[in-house]
C-alpha cells in the first residue's frame, strides 16, 4: 500500500509528479522519526478514501516515527461547496467502526465522534479552547481563538499586554459565534478533555501534550474550568 496512495487522497495538486514527490517526502520525514501531524480537512472528494489514507499512514507509522491523522471539516463559506453532503458520512462511520485497526494514527475515539456529530448538526457544543490557546495574527494581533471568529484581545505591542490576557471578559461562551458552528479540529480535544470524554492518557498521545509541563498546565486549567462549573 505504501507506493499505491491514489491520487485522489492529495488531489490538491493537479500534478502526478508534485503528488508523488508529496507522498514520498511524507515517507521520508516518517522514516527520519520526525513526529508527524497531518490536518486532512473533510470534503466530498476526499471523504471516500479516508480509510485508505488511515491505512496508508497506520502502516507507515508501524516502520517509521509517529504520524497523527486529524481529520476536520470545512470551515465557513466554503461548506456549501465542498463539504461532506448528508449521504455521504458512510466512510467516516466506518472509520470509527474499525477504529482498532488504525488506532496508532488517529485521535482518540471521542473525537471522531464528535466529529460525525458536528459533520450531521453543526457544533453545538460548548467550546473551552480559548481559554488554553490565543491566536496571535501577523500584525501582532491577538484573538480570543486561534481559529478565528472570535473578538480581539489587544495587540502584542500593547503595554502591558498581560493585562489583556487576565481578563477572560472577552470571551463570552454563550454567544453563538458563526464561525463556530461548523468548526472542529485538532484543539477539540481540549474541549473533550475538559468534558472527560477523553483522559489525559489519551490526550497524551498527541506530540504536542506529551511533554509534561504542557500537560501539567493543561490540567491546572481545567481544574480551573471544571470548578467554576
Amino acid at each position: 500500500m505504501l507506493d499505491e496512495i491514489p491520487f485522489i487522497i492529495l488531489s490538491r495538486t493537479e500534478n502526478k509528479k508534485k503528488h508523488q514527490r508529496i507522498v514520498n517526502n511524507l515517507k521520508e520525514i516518517s522514516r527520519l522519526g520526525i513526529p508527524i501531524e497531518i490536518n486532512c480537512v473533510l470534503t466530498h472528494y476526499n471523504m471516500a478514501v479516508i480509510n485508505e489514507f488511515a491505512g496508508f499512514l497506520q502502516e507507515l507509522s508501524e516502520i517509521a516515527g509517529p504520524i497523527a491523522f486529524m481529520p476536520r471539516p470545512v470551515r465557513g463559506p466554503a461548506r456549501p461547496v465542498f463539504g461532506v453532503s448528508s449521504t455521504g458520512f458512510e466512510p467516516l462511520e466506518e472509520l470509527i467502526e474499525s477504529y482498532h485497526l488504525y488506532s496508532r494514527i488517529l485521535p482518540p475515539k471521542a473525537y471522531l465522534v464528535g466529529l460525525l456529530e458536528v459533520l450531521k448538526f453543526g457544533n453545538v457544543q460548548r467550546c473551552v479552547i480559548p481559554f488554553f490557546i490565543l491566536g496571535i495574527e501577523y500584525d501582532g494581533t491577538i484573538s480570543a481563538c486561534t481559529i478565528g471568529g472570535m473578538p480581539q484581545v489587544g495587540k502584542l505591542t500593547d503595554n502591558p499586554v498581560k493585562e489583556h490576557l487576565k481578563n477572560k471578559t472577552h470571551y463570552y461562551p454563550e454567544v453563538d459565534y458563526i464561525p463556530c458552528r461548523d468548526c472542529y479540529n485538532q484543539y477539540d480535544l481540549l474541549n473533550h478533555f475538559v468534558s472527560g470524554t477523553i483522559s489525559s492518557g489519551e490526550l497524551q498521545k498527541m506530540a504536542i501534550y506529551s511533554d509534561p509541563g504542557v500537560l501539567d498546565t493543561v490540567n491546572r486549567i481545567r481544574g480551573t474550568l471544571v470548578n467554576q462549573n
